[in-house]
């Protein structure tokens, strides 16, 4: 197979000896005698410069099957598929882990929603990662599900191929035809063409390019992962995304069918929306989790360990990220928690506190307080108990509760502590006012049964 493709790189000239342009096509600029770039058959010729009237078209296109998808909801079967946003949202992992579930014939991403047209043909150009990083991200993806079968998934990795140069333009034609790929993959456009960031005029040479691969080749389809000209907003857990329409300068989304913005939400997780399709509604946003079994690396970040599988599940917007969002409250108040040590009133802080601590979008936080409140990770103070602590008499303040498993004690029977901000006091005598009462122990707070930890063992009380 390493020689399917091939063709003459001496039958075309570099550039135009009279205008300089690699892409001219001015046939009084080539000198006698010197090589001519490739023009197309004589029947493509003819196909393209075709007259006929409405009735002689509808004639000939009667038969025709009807337009379907090739990954149901994303990809159509004839038609461009544009996947953008910030660089590291996972478009490549996201399009790779999709080709080769769409090559091997399932569900893409394991999701029945998202059912394939059996026996598609891959060519993936990219330019974005070396062969060693495409290849480590094959064999993730494949550890745990079989690869498409030979035949079905051609890739070419880093072969500084360009729109803008004629003999690249041939060379990606005749791989396209002689592989007789259904889907053609470009990751990402931008490293391409340098007129991925201009507005439809200036977009038409390329344009020109993508339409020609569908008129003379079986390859109907195109998916362009496209990284996003600058982010929308300096905070990237902002849980806003970037528009198609807002995709570099226009050119791209003007061509687009089926556009699709994704934003990362965690290191293995990814949000997508499908958006401004051109022959439906828009469908249902996603999120797509990389499992994997987790390892950490040198700096105890976590990394992909020795497989990965994609796996979409479909979210209602709002709660698009909800999980991180959840993650992102814990992790501060774990934070706060061990920041401030016996210190109890650092523990405690407000909504807006939050907020700003688990950097959430303004009005988010208050959701998800209650649903930790109600799953017994979160207790709140109010009125007397946030006075105690130095707050607004009417301030409602919110701390980890001592049922969050990272805050009990290491014995059976002797982690907890009371719910209410109590024992103020480094002796463990003060206890909330709604606790108080004559003679109470030291050790025991009467608002429980629980025993309360000594203050070198106690992590919350």
């Amino acid at each position: 197979m390493a020689n399917l493709v091939a063709f003459d790189k001496d039958a075309y000239i570099d550039a135009c000896p009279v205008c300089g342009s690699d892409s001219c096509e001015n046939p009084a600029h080539v000198p006698p005698g010197s090589p001519t770039r490739k023009s197309s058959s004589p029947e493509k010729e003819e196909t393209r410069y075709r007259i006929e009237d409405l009735h002689a078209f509808a004639e000939r296109l009667k038969n025709a099957p009807e337009i379907g998808m090739l990954i149901a909801g994303l990809v159509p079967e004839e038609g461009i598929a544009l996947w953008h946003g910030q660089p590291r949202d996972f478009k490549s992992l996201g399009a790779m882990a999709a080709t080769l579930d769409l090559t091997s014939d399932r569900n893409v991403f394991g999701n029945p929603r998202f059912k394939v047209k059996p026996g598609a043909i891959v060519a993936y150009f990219t330019e974005e990662d070396s062969e060693r990083l495409f290849y480590a991200r094959y064999r993730w993806l494949t550890a745990r599900q079989s690869p498409p079968a030979r035949g079905r998934f051609f890739p070419f990795i880093r072969r500084a191929l360009t729109f803008d140069s004629q003999l690249d333009r041939d060379f990606i034609l005749s791989a396209i035809d002689k592989t007789h790929s259904t889907l053609a993959v470009f990751d990402p456009l931008r490293s391409y063409t340098s007129l991925c960031d201009k507005g439809p005029a200036d977009f038409s040479p390329v344009i020109r390019f993508l339409r020609q691969i569908q008129n003379e080749t079986a390859c109907k389809a195109i998916l362009i992962p496209h990284h996003d000209v600058k982010p929308i907003l300096a905070n990237t857990r902002n849980p806003e995304r970037t528009r198609s329409q807002n995709a570099s300068g226009g050119g791209i989304f003007s061509i687009a069918d089926c556009p699709a913005s994704f934003r990362k939400i965690a290191w293995n997780r990814v949000a997508i929306f499908p958006e401004d399709y051109k022959m439906s509604g828009d469908p249902k946003p996603f999120e797509v989790t990389f499992e994997t079994d987790e390892r950490r690396n040198e700096n105890g970040a976590p990394c992909f360990g020795s497989w990965v599988r994609a796996v979409a599940k479909t979210k209602d917007e709002r709660d698009i990220g909800a999980d991180a969002d959840r993650d992102h409250v814990l992790d501060y108040l774990r934070k706060l928690a061990d920041d401030a040590g016996d210190h109890l009133p650092g523990r405690w802080v407000t909504t807006r506190e939050v907020e700003q601590g688990a950097r959430l979008r303004n009005g988010t936080a208050g959701r998800i307080l209650e649903q930790l409140r109600a799953a017994g990770l979160v207790a709140y103070a109010e009125k007397a108990e946030a006075k105690a602590l130095g707050r607004n008499l009417n301030a409602r303040l919110c701390s980890l509760s001592p049922a969050c498993p990272e805050l009990v004690g290491d014995r059976p029977g002797e982690g907890g502590g009371c719910l209410s901000p109590v024992h103020i006091g480094t002796d463990n005598t003060q206890h909330s006012p709604k606790h108080q009462e004559k003679g109470a122990s030291p050790e025991v707070c009467p608002g429980q049964t629980e025993r309360i930890l000594p203050a070198k063992e106690r992590s919350v009380c």
